[in-house]
C-alpha cells in the first residue's frame, strides 16, 4: 500500500513537472514570435525578404531560452539589454556607423555613367523608399554633372520569377526628370554582386569607364567596392536616408535601425571579402 501511494505521488510529481516544462516552451515560443514580428515590423534588412525563416528561428531561440538554467539565461539578457540600452539611447555608435559611409570627391569631368542601384519592390509594383531615394538622388545628380548614361539596377521578384516588376515605376520617375533617352536597366540581379557584373557587362571595357554609384550611405561602402572588383574606376555617391536620420542619428528607432543596417553591411563585406568580390 505504502509503494503504491509513493507511485501515485511520484506521476503526480512527474505530470507537474511536465506541465511547468509545457508552460516554458509556450511562453519561450511566445516570445520568441513576438521579438521576432518586432524586427519585422521594424523593417530590419533581411529580415523581410524571409519571414518564414526568421519566425521559426526566433521560436526555436525562445524556447532555448526558457528551458535554459535562470543562471545561465540571466547574464546574457542583462548584457544585452545593456548593450541595446547604451547603443539606442546615446550616441555611443554615432561615429562608428558614420565612419563606414563612403562618400567620394565628384569629378569636375565627364562621368560614363550613373549606375544607381536597386531595393525591392511592393506587390503593387512600386519601388520601395530605399529604391526610391536612391534613384531620386541619382538624377539630382545627372542634371548638375556631365554624365553620360544612367543605369538602374532590375530586382528579381524572386529567383524563380525574374519578371520586369520596377520597371514601369523607375520610368515614371525618370521622365518626371525630363530625358529618359539616356537610361539604360541591366537585371534581373538579386544581390550587389550581380548587379556590378551586369553594368559591367553593359559597359564593357569597365577599366576605361569612370561612373558614380549611387547608393543608400551605409551601402556605399560594399557597393562601391564590388564595383571596383570588377574593373570599374568608381565615385561612391551616398543617396538620401529617409529611414533614418544616420547623419544627426537621434531617436531610438533610427538609431536601432541605422545600427541594424550597420552590422548586416559589416558582415555583407566580410562575405564579400571571402568570396574575392572586394578587394
Amino acid at each position: 500500500m505504502r509503494a503504491h501511494v509513493t507511485a501515485r505521488r511520484a506521476a503526480r510529481r512527474f505530470g507537474v513537472l511536465d506541465a511547468t516544462r509545457a508552460r516554458r516552451i509556450l511562453l519561450g515560443a511566445g516570445l520568441g514570435a513576438l521579438a521576432a514580428f518586432a524586427c519585422l515590423m521594424a523593417g530590419l534588412p533581411v529580415l523581410a525578404s524571409h519571414v518564414a525563416t526568421t519566425i521559426i528561428v526566433a521560436i526555436v531561440l525562445g524556447v532555448l531560452a526558457a528551458l535554459a538554467p535562470l543562471r545561465i539565461v540571466m547574464p546574457i539578457v542583462v548584457v544585452l539589454v545593456l548593450l541595446l540600452s547604451a547603443a539606442t539611447l546615446t550616441p555611443i555608435a554615432k561615429r562608428s556607423v558614420q565612419s563606414w559611409i563612403r562618400h567620394d570627391p565628384i569629378p569636375a569631368g565627364r562621368l560614363d555613367a550613373i549606375v544607381v542601384l536597386s531595393s525591392s519592390v511592393s506587390a503593387d509594383s512600386l519601388l520601395d523608399p530605399i529604391a526610391t531615394d536612391r534613384l531620386l538622388s541619382g538624377l539630382e545628380l545627372m542634371r548638375h554633372r556631365d554624365v553620360g548614361v544612367l543605369v538602374t539596377t532590375r530586382p528579381a521578384v524572386s529567383r524563380r520569377d525574374p519578371r520586369p516588376v520596377s520597371d514601369a515605376d523607375q520610368r515614371s520617375l525618370i521622365a518626371l526628370a525630363g530625358d529618359s533617352t539616356r537610361w539604360r536597366e541591366v537585371g534581373p540581379v538579386h544581390t550587389t554582386r550581380d548587379e556590378a557584373v551586369r553594368t559591367a557587362a553593359l559597359l564593357a571595357p569597365a577599366s576605361s569607364r569612370t561612373i558614380a554609384v549611387v547608393t543608400s550611405p551605409l551601402h556605399t561602402r560594399r557597393a562601391c567596392g564590388a564595383f571596383e572588383a570588377v574593373g570599374f574606376h568608381v565615385v561612391c555617391v551616398p543617396s538620401a536616408e529617409r529611414v533614418y536620420a544616420v547623419y544627426e542619428f537621434n531617436g531610438v528607432r533610427g538609431r536601432f535601425l541605422a545600427l541594424a543596417d550597420w552590422v548586416y553591411e559589416r558582415l555583407g563585406m566580410a562575405e564579400y571579402r571571402m568570396r574575392g568580390w572586394v578587394r
